[in-house]
């Protein structure tokens, strides 16, 4: 899958188009194919390692994420088909997210 991810620090410029696995879900996670995502202060921070939480190179950005559920634990309020929209920090700029 495509995403968007930070692969040195160097600001926005040095942010890359790169092909990575698609995530594998924690037992409690739902996956969902992303057809939104969004930017925050933070994300723009951390393309430079001037945020308080600078994680580990390379990352993907991503803060807001809107989408389709992909799948979802049994015991969850989400079905499969489910539009949601929700916050993570970091890899919502992807095209699948947990």
């Amino acid at each position: 899958m495509r995403a968007v991810q930070v692969t040195k620090l160097g600001g926005p410029q040095a942010v890359e188009l790169v092909e990575i696995p698609e995530p594998q879900p924690a037992a409690d996670e739902i996956l969902v194919d992303v057809h939104d995502g969004g930017l925050a202060c933070p994300d723009v921070l951390q393309t430079r390692g001037l945020y308080q939480y600078i994680p580990a190179l390379p990352f993907t950005l991503g803060t807001e994420v809107a989408g389709t559920v992909r799948s979802a634990p049994p015991d969850s309020r989400f079905a499969v088909g489910d539009r949601v929209a929700g916050l993570r920090f970091n890899r919502g700029l992807a095209e699948v997210a947990c």
